[in-house]
């Protein structure tokens, strides 16, 4: 499961259309896919290797934002 928030779009390059997944409070991470399902779980894979690096070499790791209803 995803912690941080994340939005997701369609896109098309050279006439190949993917879903990307985009941390909206990690920079840089993202995952893409064929399918919108295939993003979210690369994102998950990618935002666990990008906390476990962040906490390797001492970078600000941002607190994981509470949704109040």
């Amino acid at each position: 499961m995803v912690k941080y928030p994340y939005v997701v779009l369609q896109t098309e390059v050279e006439g190949q259309v993917f879903w990307i997944a985009k941390s909206t409070y990690l920079k840089g991470c993202v995952g893409q896919g064929d399918e919108k399902a295939e993003a979210i779980s690369e994102l998950e894979e990618n935002e666990k290797a990008w906390l476990e690096t962040a906490a390797e070499i001492g970078m600000e790791i941002p607190e994981i934002p509470i949704e109040h209803m």
